[in-house]
């Protein structure tokens, strides 16, 4: 090796390893999951707390741990903030653009709530005006990697499911496209990390993108599962 190649060489840096986590679980509205919340943010602690414990070990060379979260009311948010509080990165795939994400999120059926929320706009509903505002501002102190391809088509079909609620049609529509896009930000996070944790009953079978259905695709991907 000749001078010149040595010090170009020794000029790039490399970033440190990282152990990157994913996290997949029920929402809040699953039953089992708001009856048992003291004892699952106990158990998400103590994972936690055992990752650092190896992290420390080998600060050397291992650099600040990421999750990897879609921002989802329940699990994602409660991994989300114990993270933060431990100096972790955090990146969320999301499967629509931030504004589209939230509104699909508050989990409305009205269609002015949703309009508004889409809008940034004041909502009358207090809970759901509460909900947008947990998942935007943990938003802002997060990495937002927004898959917002789709969001036209998607705005089209919420707006439509929420206009003709006897429309089975619309809402058949609409409920596919969302748990495509669900399913394709949950790939993405298996993708980019080494351990999925994952919080779920054990019997709710799910749709496609939802707990039992990233499971499955981390196992098939060889993503070791906690």
């Amino acid at each position: 090796m000749n001078e010149n190649a040595a010090s170009v060489s020794d000029s790039i840096a490399l970033a440190p390893a990282r152990i990157s986590i994913g996290v997949t679980g029920h929402r809040d509205s699953n039953a089992a999951f708001a009856a048992h919340l003291p004892e699952i943010e106990k158990a998400l602690e103590r994972i936690f707390e055992c990752i650092d414990g190896v992290t420390a070990k080998h600060s050397d060379i291992v650099g600040t741990t990421r999750l990897h979260a879609l921002l989802a009311l329940g699990s994602d948010m409660i991994a989300v903030d114990h993270a933060l509080k431990r100096g972790w990165e955090v990146t969320a795939p999301l499967p629509f653009g931030l504004d589209l994400n939230i509104a699909i999120n508050v989990s409305t059926d009205n269609l002015a709530e949703a309009r508004a929320v889409l809008k940034r706009e004041q909502c009358a509903n207090i809970e759901v005006e509460e909900k947008a505002i947990i998942i935007r501002e943990a938003s802002s102190r997060v990495r937002l990697f927004q898959l917002t391809e789709q969001d036209r088509h998607v705005t089209d079909l919420f707006i439509a499911k929420l206009s003709e609620p006897a429309n089975t049609r619309a809402a058949l529509d609409y409920n596919t496209i969302v748990a495509e896009r669900v399913a394709s930000a949950g790939r993405l996070m298996i993708e980019q990390s080494n351990i999925l944790i994952a919080i779920w009953d054990g019997v709710t079978p799910g749709a496609i993108g939802g707990t039992r259905h990233t499971i499955s695709a981390a196992v098939n991907l060889g993503t070791p599962v906690i």
